[in-house]
């Protein structure tokens, strides 16, 4: 039916850029699609018919970014209509509001210590963790290395 995320000058699409295996998508109660572009470090939303809307993140080691050669690596979307990513190297799920502003950690390195120390710089395939949510908001993270999965819950 179509292509999302093509470089397209006319359109305004920069194109993603995926240097390593991971690719995500989340669709939001709004229909719009989100895709992490991790060569790029944001998170890309489109409209069903391939228009890029908006892009938000930021390469920066700072926590509110996305930090080494290509994160964020996965994300999920909560009921409410907030933005779940996550990254490797420096494993971490984070939450971003509907808003597009940065709003929590859910889980740091200190969480997926075997995970961190997984990371090779010259290999940008191994480690990472993935996410989904439940309707009940909580997160479920998938670390890619001890292939454990975490129920999480924000704290109140």
């Amino acid at each position: 039916m179509g292509r999302i995320g093509e470089k397209n000058r006319e359109r305004n699409v920069p194109g993603l850029i995926v240097p390593s295996p991971y690719l995500d998508v989340a669709i939001g109660q709004d229909n719009l699609l989100r895709v992490n572009n991790p060569g790029r470090h944001c998170v890309e939303v489109y409209t069903l018919a391939s228009d890029l809307e908006l892009s938000w993140g930021k390469p920066s080691a700072a926590i509110e970014g996305f930090c080494g050669c290509c994160n964020p690596i996965g994300l999920t979307l909560l009921p409410d209509g907030a933005c779940i990513t996550c990254e490797k190297g420096l494993p971490r799920v984070k939450v971003y509001s509907a808003e597009r502003n940065f709003d929590s950690v859910v889980a740091g390195p200190e969480s997926f210590t075997e995970n961190a120390r997984a990371h090779d710089l010259s290999d940008c395939t191994v480690g990472g963790l993935d996410a989904a949510a439940d309707s009940q908001g909580r997160i479920y993270v998938l670390d890619l290395i001890t292939s454990d999965v975490r129920v999480m819950k924000r704290k109140a």
